[in-house]
């Protein structure tokens, strides 16, 4: 993630400069929309917070040492003497103790204590005295996988926090192709736009034209009101389309500078040339198959469905549990109990003795059957809901494929007629040059000549565009990173 980060900061700032002369191509779009898009920021933040939690799984795993302290506590208690008489004993104490818990591959938990206490009695016979204790622990679930005792649910945990690190990382790269198409999308819309409010303006001037010219020829008595009045109406047409276009190429340029974050004007400089994704492009269905974002998401969707079974299946299980205490205990009498060093020799004394408790213990849950039924229901209708959506993605998928391949097609063979218009259109204008340079022809004839080829070469160029972001859509529906692939 911090690679990726530096290499897109490296691009924006080669960009920058052109950004600062208002003139974008396509990987100036590219990167300026990935250093903008609030929707790839929250995805790429969500993948850190994927990677943060599969960190906390990881760590849980970890041994975890607590220091317990008590540094005073005071306990009075009145204790029956000789010959019926009562005495009031007053206990200061003070203790220390580490603890260390350790879970482990088996889902059980495994725990030791090491503590001492410290104590001063005083009103019965003064004396000080040491109570160290070492004490160990197993709690083991029973049941809680494939067998008695497994690693099952342990291994389920960690990969479940796998998958949210996967999952995360795949929207984010899925974001940001869908972010980038968007943004090329509406670059190619106001490269079209402006495209067409050029040749509509320089329509509009040839028409204009031609009605000059009609108004010499009906005053010659050539052409009749009605021709002149045709050419009125489709002047007025053409205006009316230019009038639509302008204001559609506003909206455009509007909405691309707000997912480029640039200022909402029409100063922008546009280069509309495309790089050739298309030559050599080949993809597979089974390619696809394997790395398509959403079969992706949809096969991990199933994955999770099946974890989450398999880890609620480890709920309400029996738990056998030992534990092992040990403390050391001072002989029946001590010579000298007020004593602070004695405290501690007498424990090493040769009548001392060492006190210890084994116990061994079983859970059984009892009335957990009918819920432990319905979670089992409710996790079977999870899986088989994964299935059904995995299995209507990867037929969506495979139809968009095959439509995008079959329209590439489409597109390409329309290139190759239109590259035939084009040289007819050419040569048609060379001609009416040579006849124009003969005073053959007129300047006016010529221009029709030439918008009918600036026609047909938008045409090339729109359908070049068609082929870009349509390869655009190929690499996205194989699993690549469109940035990556534009910004190489």
């Amino acid at each position: 993630m911090i690679k990726r980060a530096l290499t897109l900061m490296a691009v924006m700032i080669s960009v920058t400069p052109a950004f600062a002369q208002e003139s974008i191509d396509v990987r100036d779009v590219v990167a300026l929309v990935i250093s903008s898009d609030p929707a790839m920021r929250v995805a790429l933040l969500k993948a850190d917070i994927a990677a943060a939690d599969y960190r906390s799984t990881i760590l849980r795993t970890r041994p975890n040492i607590t220091l317990d302290v008590a540094p005073y506590a005071f306990t009075r208690v009145r204790v029956p003497g000789a010959s019926g008489t009562t005495a009031d004993t007053r206990t200061h104490s003070a203790s220390l103790g580490l603890s260390v818990v350790q879970g482990l591959p088996t889902s059980g938990v495994l725990s030791g204590t090491i503590e001492n206490t410290i104590s001063r009695s005083t009103g019965n016979g003064d004396a000080i005295e040491q109570m160290p204790s070492v004490s160990a622990a197993l709690s083991q679930p029973l049941f809680a996988g494939s067998s008695v005792i497994d690693t099952d649910l342990f291994r389920a945990t960690r990969r479940a926090a796998e998958l949210g690190v996967e999952g995360s990382n795949e929207e984010a790269r899925a974001q940001r192709n869908r972010s980038i198409r968007t943004a090329l999308g509406l670059f190619v819309d106001v490269a079209s736009l402006r495209r067409s409010r050029d040749s509509l303006r320089t329509t509009l001037d040839v028409l204009q034209r031609q009605i000059d010219d009609a108004r010499i020829s009906l005053e010659q008595g050539s052409i009749s009101d009605t021709t002149l009045l045709a050419l009125r109406v489709n002047v007025n047409s053409r205006r009316n389309a230019l009038l639509q276009t302008e204001l559609a190429l506003v909206q455009a340029e509007q909405e691309l500078a707000r997912v480029i974050g640039a200022s909402n004007d029409e100063g922008l400089v546009i280069d509309d040339a495309f790089p050739a994704l298309g030559s050599g492009l080949s993809i597979s269905t089974e390619e696809i198959a394997e790395n398509n974002s959403a079969v992706r998401a949809g096969r991990f969707a199933v994955e999770r469905a099946r974890l989450n079974d398999l880890l609620n299946d480890g709920l309400d299980r029996p738990t056998v549990s030992v534990s092992v205490t040990a403390t050391p205990a001072y002989p029946d009498s001590r010579a000298n109990a007020d004593d602070l060093g004695s405290s501690l020799s007498d424990l090493f004394a040769s009548d001392a003795t060492v006190e210890s408790t084994v116990a061994l213990g079983l859970s059984v849950p009892l009335l957990t059957r009918a819920e432990r039924n319905t979670r089992e229901s409710a996790d079977e209708a999870r899986i088989e809901e994964a299935l059904v959506r995995l299995g209507d993605t990867e037929r969506a998928v495979d139809n968009q494929v095959r439509i995008l391949l079959l329209n590439r097609e489409i597109l390409a063979e329309r290139l190759e007629a239109v590259a035939v218009d084009l040289q007819y259109q050419r040569d048609r204008l060379a001609s009416e040059r040579a006849l124009l340079s003969a005073q053959a022809s007129t300047q006016l004839r010529v221009d029709e000549v030439a918008l009918d080829l600036a026609a047909r070469e938008n045409e090339a160029w729109q359908i070049r565009a068609e082929l870009f972001l349509n390869a655009l859509d190929l690499l996205s529906a194989a699993g690549d990173d469109v940035a990556d692939v534009l910004l190489r």
